[in-house]
């Protein structure tokens, strides 16, 4: 049931994804396929950038190239705001993570200390990540210090069918370093983004109305 497609093209994924304006990208400005969004109401993921599509070297770093996925949840943008906001309860749907710690907060940002552990390599990576908050619309996160060479990403909330549900996008970019290869990394992402996505919508639901 719970089946992955892929969605949009990279180029029109990274402009609507990144480009600061006035008038922000409606869900179907993001998914414009309607059996993307068929999809999206039967409570599947769908993956804007192919999780296993072949990046160069040169274009890891472009947000348009990161491993994307979106989901669509049955709640307002403030209730999936307020579950990502708990940076340490991470762990709960992203199973990769053991532990996470805030250690430093400002006006509109945290900095958050992450245990992660990565499928097919031994041990974990310990780092810190800057999470960049712009309340109930987006947070852009990057790394800071710590074991992974880099590590980048972001969530975009954007609200559907009058704010009663949230078109959740997760992209998110991991280079760990010591000679792991990409293709191994991405392989992991497969996995584990859409789990992700799929463990907040669950988390989202089921919560108790306030």
């Amino acid at each position: 049931m719970k089946s992955i497609v892929v969605g949009l093209g990279l180029c029109a994924l990274g402009s609507s994804l990144t480009a600061q304006t006035e008038n922000p990208p409606t869900a179907r400005d993001i998914v414009k396929d309607d059996a993307d969004w068929k999809m999206l109401e039967q409570g599947e993921v769908v993956l804007l950038v192919d999780v296993n599509e072949k990046v160069s070297k040169q274009d890891r770093g472009n947000p348009a190239f990161y491993p994307t996925g979106a989901i669509l949840i049955n709640s307002p943008v403030e209730n999936v705001w307020n579950l990502i906001n708990d940076k340490e309860a991470a762990p709960d749907y992203v199973q990769s993570l053991v532990r996470c710690r805030i250690v430093g907060k400002g006006a509109a940002h945290m900095m958050v200390e992450q245990e992660m552990k990565m499928n097919g390599l031994p041990g974990t990576f310990t780092y810190i990540v800057k999470h960049v908050m712009r309340p109930f619309e987006r947070v852009d996160f990057e790394r800071v210090s710590g074991d992974l060479r880099d590590i980048r990403g972001s969530w975009q909330f954007v609200p559907v069918e009058e704010n009663t549900k949230t078109l959740l996008i997760y992209s998110l970019h991991v280079d760990p370093g010591r000679f792991v290869p990409q293709g191994l990394v991405r392989k992991g992402m497969a996995k584990n983004l859409p789990k992700c996505l799929l463990g907040i919508k669950t988390q989202v639901e089921m919560a108790p109305e306030s």
